[in-house]
């Protein structure tokens, strides 16, 4: 775990991208935990699959900081990413972050900086990665990097600004590329829009092939889901990989949240997969000590990666 640390601190993220497909490989017997102790999110982006479909009750679900504390410190070593929802929304996020169980590494924060940088400025722990997710619907461009410029003159080192390529600002993206990159010095990562009820119609498909081909969209980055996918596929998730979520809710990956709480998933789900792991404040938790064979739709880039997902022959 110590070396993990060094790499996760000092990793370029297009270095990080490239190996990404072959994590598993790489790193077989490591628990990956996708953590989201806040639901609620002050933007109200269109492709958004958590502000669109997660309900009510999970959103205002709140536990405290020691509480966390304590959950992570009866589970097994992990490397932790920190999501949302808009994790600087929830009020204990310093305390939570500097008092983390050290036996575990947190790996990454995703945010996007709509509530400010001073909470991620006020904290002396800075040993993770800072994904800033840049939203052109619900901020500009200019606004975005002048808190990019405040996280990077404050310390903070390993940044990557994450952009949708949703289909209304699929034209822009090679040049607000170029522009971050330029002004920040910080990679810009473009990831493909995924959604239940919209495809890419043939002409925005024809912009994606053009940035996979020059680059600027990993190949491997999935374009959209094919629910009549009932292929039996051989994964980890559950034994190698944690979705947990503000209310304590646990499942074995983000697409399995989907498809177990969120409409229009829930009646695409293959009956007979089973997402859900427990409750870790009900004590009911049970991690899976074996591989999993699901039959549901998988194109969430993080499932795949981090639970090493392969169909089977």
């Amino acid at each position: 775990m110590p070396v993990l640390k060094k790499i996760n601190k000092y990793l370029p993220e297009n270095l990080r991208l490239f190996l990404l497909p072959n994590y598993r490989r790489l790193c077989p017997n490591i628990l990956n935990i996708i953590f989201l102790p806040q639901l609620r999110c002050q933007y109200c982006c269109p492709y958004c699959i958590w502000n669109r479909f997660t309900p009510d009750d999970f959103k205002s679900a709140y536990h405290s900081s020691r509480e966390w504390r304590e959950v992570f410190t009866n589970l097994p070593p992990a490397v932790v990413t920190i999501t949302g929802g808009e994790p600087l929304l929830y009020k204990d996020l310093s305390d939570l972050i500097e008092a983390f169980p050290k036996k575990h590494i947190i790996s990454s924060l995703v945010t996007n900086l709509g509530a400010g940088v001073e909470r991620l400025r006020s904290l002396k722990r800075r040993d993770f990665r800072v994904m800033v997710s840049f939203h052109p619907s619900m901020t500009t461009r200019q606004a975005c990097v002048k808190s990019l410029l405040a996280l990077k003159k404050s310390g903070f080192s390993n940044i990557t600004i994450n952009f949708v390529a949703y289909p209304d600002y699929i034209s822009l993206i090679p040049s607000l590329k170029k522009y971050f990159e330029n002004e920040t010095g910080f990679f810009f990562r473009v990831d493909t829009f995924k959604d239940p009820v919209r495809k890419y119609n043939e002409r925005e498909l024809a912009y994606i092939s053009e940035y996979k081909k020059s680059g600027i969209i990993a190949k491997d980055r999935t374009e959209s889901y094919d629910f009549e996918d009932t292929s039996e596929k051989l994964c980890r998730a559950g034994k190698k990989l944690l979705v947990i979520l503000s209310n304590g809710n646990v499942y074995s990956c983000m697409e399995g949240y989907y498809y177990s709480v969120c409409l229009p998933y829930k009646d695409k789900k293959h009956p007979q997969d089973n997402f859900y792991l427990g409750n870790v404040f009900d004590g009911n938790l049970k991690i899976r000590a074996q591989n999993t064979i699901c039959r549901s739709a998988c194109v969430e880039l993080c499932d795949i990666e981090l639970a090493g997902v392969r169909k089977r022959i």
